[in-house]
């Protein structure tokens, strides 16, 4: 299976390509994955940064940039957020409250 997934203002969504025969297992793949994470601590920390990497890179990305700025000033809070996040939020969050969350 292959695999992708994506986070947006109103929902997640996962993808998956795969032969016809190994449907089932793809979902019970996914029924792991949203059920059972297994959210180890060197896979949350390359996540982090990979997350603080990519909302520094709105500034090389006017348009993108220029996106969340109207959107967050249309839409308000919560449906105005940033899917991204924010730098402040990013840098002070630990596996344990992701935990918690969940």
């Amino acid at each position: 299976m292959q695999r992708s997934s994506y986070t947006g203002i109103y929902h997640l969504r996962f993808g998956a390509a795969a032969l016809a025969d190994n449907l089932l297992a793809c979902l019970d793949a996914y029924g792991d994955i949203v059920t059972r994470p297994h959210l180890p601590q060197d896979g949350f920390d390359s996540s982090k940064d990979s997350a603080l990497q990519s909302l520094s890179g709105l500034d090389d990305d006017p348009r993108s940039k220029l996106s969340v700025i109207l959107r967050r000033a249309y839409f308000g809070d919560p449906l105005g957020r940033n899917t991204m996040g924010d730098t402040g939020d990013l840098k002070e969050l630990t596996l344990e409250k992701v935990k918690a969350h969940y």
